[in-house]
């Protein structure tokens, strides 16, 4: 467990998005698929942090480098996704997802509702303080993530492409899970191939 909390915590209010919150909802909904978010983390240094969203059902890695990362960049990477591929499509996709208390993601109107039409589009719920294994899947893939991204050491000379290489090389990785299937293999045959290609429009362009 992360054993310290963010002062800025203080000043958010997730009423409705804490925890038990989730698990009540996980009840009245069993089955639905739910997405972990989080950061790697970087060095004090860097104005650069790599974002980690995880499918855990499909084993499904999407990572993206923020430069400068706040919380209104985090609401752009999920408008950036819905202008791609629609809000219908964006509803199904990613109907939940789970993470830290990162201020970071603390704009949860942000990132629930629309700025198109206004609906919202996904339900955002947050972990315990100190619990990082309440989202144990997006740990376990930033400690894969090492393998590329050793601590300490800056992430601040790599490109989107750079982070698209490396999260094409865990997607084409046979899972035992999966049947020793590939994670791009699951996503493809659940949700298609243009969808997946869309969304990795979005992520390699250098330009959000």
């Amino acid at each position: 467990n992360k054993k310290y909390e963010y002062s800025e915590n203080n000043k958010i209010d997730r009423t409705g998005h804490t925890y038990l919150d989730y698990l009540a909802f996980m009840h009245k909904n069993p089955g639905i698929y739910v997405w972990q978010l989080d950061f790697l983390g970087a060095i004090k240094t860097d104005n650069k942090n790599i974002l980690t969203f995880i499918l855990p059902n499909l084993q499904f890695t999407l990572l993206d480098i923020i430069n400068k990362p706040d919380s209104t960049k985090v609401v752009e990477f999920f408008d950036n996704l819905e202008e791609k591929i629609g809000i219908e499509a964006f509803k199904e996709l990613i109907p939940v997802i789970l993470t830290d208390r990162d201020p970071n993601f603390a704009d949860i109107d942000g990132i629930c509702f629309s700025k198109i039409t206004g609906e919202e589009r996904c339900k955002l719920f947050f972990c315990d303080p100190y619990v990082s294994n309440q989202k144990p899947h997006v740990e376990n893939i930033n400690k894969q993530l090492r393998k590329f991204f050793p601590k300490g050491k800056s992430i601040d000379n790599l490109s989107k492409k750079d982070i698209l290489n490396k999260n094409l090389t865990l997607l084409n990785t046979p899972i035992k899970s999966l049947d020793s299937n590939t994670p791009i293999d699951a996503f493809k045959t659940v949700y298609g191939e243009d969808l997946f290609y869309k969304i990795f429009d979005v992520v390699n362009d250098e330009q959000k």
